[in-house]
């Protein structure tokens, strides 16, 4: 038996991401981040790796309820 894949909305992934930052502005480890935003240290990697400019218009996406 498999397990299926979590897919994560986009306002997700966007408080995700925005969890993390400040996590890591608060001397959080990577891992530690991961952990408590249940991702994988590669999703994390994967993500930072997207570019500057991705990142940006990522992180200032106002999150819809």
């Amino acid at each position: 038996m498999t397990r299926r894949r979590k897919r994560h909305s986009p306002e997700q992934i966007i408080r995700k991401l925005r969890d993390a930052d400040a996590m890591l502005a608060a001397s959080k480890t990577i891992g530690e981040v991961c952990q408590a935003s249940e991702i994988s240290e590669q999703t994390f990697h994967n993500v930072l790796n997207l570019g500057k400019q991705n990142w940006r218009l990522w992180r200032n996406r106002a999150p819809t309820r």
